[in-house]
């Protein structure tokens, strides 16, 4: 959602000491306010209140629809894919009462010193990301350029995504510092290492919350 207005708007709606009994959706108003995007299932949500706490949720259906089966107005997902089906009692990833699946899905708060940022901390870091086994590398990217590399978070995210998506798949995005040259280097060299490359585009989702001395 991109209309300024219409979200200042709505933040009204929010109160800090109640809730709504029975929340309802908001009307969509104006044209051309949404960004297009493709729908696979999986959410971020990233929000600071104004006492500090955090939330970072990343949450899935795992598909569209996720298995089609809706209880109490929620679908159900059909995650329950992600254990590995041919994987024996005692090995990993075994599909069995009590047993979580594995997951890419990586929401991080940052901590320093044991105590998260924005718990008596003037600056609060949090961020996630949808985006199946590309989680794990937009997360890190995102996280290097904005601690590591002083970027702002908007940059950080719109840099070219990059990393494993598996043992022996990488995925490299073109654009950012990268010149072409240095871009077929770099995608020759990780292919000698038995690597397979992917070098599509990357819509990566990420979600990132940073609130300094002055305010987000």
């Amino acid at each position: 959602m991109t209309n300024r207005d219409l979200l200042e708007d709505r933040s009204g709606d929010i109160r800090q000491k109640r809730t709504m009994d029975t929340p309802q959706p908001s009307p969509v108003e104006g044209e051309g306010e949404y960004e297009e995007s493709t729908e696979e299932g999986t959410s971020q949500i990233v929000v600071r209140d104004a006492r500090g706490d955090i939330a970072d949720i990343t949450t899935t259906l795992q598909q569209n629809f996720g298995a089609g089966i809706a209880g109490q107005g929620f679908f159900l997902n059909n995650s329950l894919d992600n254990f590995s089906r041919h994987a024996e009692a005692g090995e990993p990833n075994h599909r069995g009462p009590g047993l979580h699946p594995r997951t890419t899905m990586a929401p991080v708060i940052v901590v320093e010193g044991g105590v998260p940022r924005g718990t008596g901390h003037p600056e609060a870091i949090a961020l996630g990301s949808p985006g199946g086994r590309g989680i794990p590398a937009y997360v890190i990217k995102s996280l290097v350029a904005v601690l590591e590399w002083g970027l702002p978070p908007d940059e950080a995210i719109r840099m070219p995504n990059f990393g494993a998506e598996g043992r022996d798949i990488v995925f490299m995005e073109t654009g950012g510092d990268l010149d072409d040259a240095d871009f077929r280097k770099v995608r020759d060299l990780l292919g000698d290492w038995g690597q397979d490359v992917n070098t599509g585009p990357r819509e990566s989702g990420t979600a990132v919350v940073r609130v300094g001395r002055r305010g987000v």
